[in-house]
């Protein structure tokens, strides 16, 4: 009688107990597409990576132009033609090549045009010679020296202007038979430049490229005694030089 009792305990022992689950506590369990169904069928969302946005470096300010003080020197190359008018109403034309120098001081201050002139032809009332025919040597110098401002102007232009006090001296010895002919026309004129900054730079300077105008009327020439009735001049170049310190 014992042993089959025994049996039976070491049976049931063997058998998992599975406790009653109350309903109130298996209603409160949810899966999470029930709570959220936007989730269902989904897999869980990453967490957003966060990004750093690097600073915008300030953008670097224009470079600064020369400054309109100090000097400015520039060679120019062109041509220029005299007129003269005697008091016996005689017309005097000389046409030259010249080759110069424009130098300024300061915003406002001193300037020079100097030029070197080779006489190519001369005109007397109407008929046209060459200047080789009839004399040895053609040469003359011409001088304006007066008082100019300087203005600055957009894409690195720089403008120049101002009166002064001028001079041409024309020297032209006869060939053998010819006489020679000598004027030395004196009066007041204007000069004026414009230049370009060319972005090269020479000696710490900026390296400039422009061109520049004088005219003059004149009223006196001493080489005649005063027969010099009236007279003009004007001169056309193109210049190179140097600017403004940079």
């Amino acid at each position: 009688m014992i042993a089959p009792f025994v049996l039976a305990l070491a049976l049931g022992a063997a058998e998992p107990v599975t406790l009653p689950l109350d309903p109130a506590a298996a209603a409160s369990v949810a899966s999470p597409a029930e709570v959220d169904p936007a989730l269902a069928g989904s897999a869980a969302p990453e967490p957003a990576l966060a990004t750093s946005v690097a600073p915008t470096p300030p953008p670097n300010p224009p470079a600064a132009g020369p400054s309109l003080g100090g000097w400015r020197h520039a060679f120019a190359v062109g041509a220029q033609v005299n007129w003269l008018i005697s008091n016996e109403d005689s017309q005097y034309q000389f046409r030259s090549a010249s080759f110069g120098y424009h130098g300024s001081v300061g915003a406002r201050g001193a300037f020079l045009d100097l030029a070197y002139l080779v006489p190519l032809q001369a005109r007397q009332d109407g008929a046209t010679y060459s200047t080789a025919d009839y004399y040895r040597t053609r040469a003359g110098l011409d001088l304006l020296l007066g008082f100019n401002l300087r203005w600055a102007l957009p894409r690195d232009l720089e403008v120049e202007a101002g009166p002064g006090v001028h001079g041409t001296f024309i020297y032209l010895p006869g060939k053998e038979g010819y006489r020679e002919f000598t004027a030395s026309p004196l009066g007041l004129g204007a000069s004026g430049t414009c230049s370009w900054r060319t972005g090269k730079r020479w000696l710490s300077r900026a390296v400039t490229l422009g061109g520049s105008l004088a005219a003059a009327w004149d009223f006196s020439d001493p080489a005649h005694a005063g027969d010099l009735a009236h007279g003009w001049t004007l001169r056309l170049a193109l210049t190179v030089g140097l600017g403004g310190r940079t």
